[in-house]
């Protein structure tokens, strides 16, 4: 079954849990984005290239207790499937999306239709870039999805502009 699993799902007090029995959908609470970023990677010690997202899933429910039940999910888990074959969870604390990537970030070769970047144990890509210098390069030129709160102050800014030397 395609569901979620937390070690501490944040969970809709306000919606019944489901028995996992009743539910003989593999699809039941998966939602297919239709539009979702270019671009993801990884914001851990050991991320070094840039993956192409093929599809990202939105997850509304997760396994509770020893996995008998379903419960709703309070926000839906977001997960970007890579061309690759790469699953990534798109959570602040996990992952960035990213538009347009920098110009100077590794890209995953496998994700382009390529060999790999870094084939086997090899420390460098045939280029000669070192994994140490990849993951330094991480970044995007235009992120993914601006902030609520960035959007919001873009919105706000945009309809009430206030010139500086004005005086009130």
């Amino acid at each position: 079954m395609a569901v979620a699993w937390f070690r501490n799902p944040v969970l809709d007090e306000s919606a019944p849990l489901i028995d996992r029995d009743s539910v003989n959908d593999r699809t039941f609470g998966v939602t297919q984005s239709k539009r979702h970023p270019a671009y993801v990677y990884s914001i851990n010690g050991n991320a070094t290239l840039m993956h192409k997202v093929a599809s990202v899933t939105i997850q509304w429910y997760a396994y509770v207790g020893s996995g008998s039940m379903l419960g709703r999910l309070k926000q839906p888990a977001m997960i970007a499937q890579t061309i690759c074959g790469m699953s990534k969870s798109l959570t602040p604390e996990r992952s960035r999306t990213c538009a347009v990537p920098l110009p100077d970030s590794v890209l995953c070769g496998r994700c382009h239709g390529e060999e790999p970047t870094f084939k086997g144990h090899r420390k460098t890509t045939t280029s000669g870039v070192t994994k140490q210098e990849a993951h330094v390069r991480l970044g995007c030129v235009v992120a993914g999805y601006p902030s609520a709160l960035a959007r919001d102050a873009q919105a706000v800014a945009a309809v009430d502009p206030v010139a500086p030397d004005s005086t009130v």
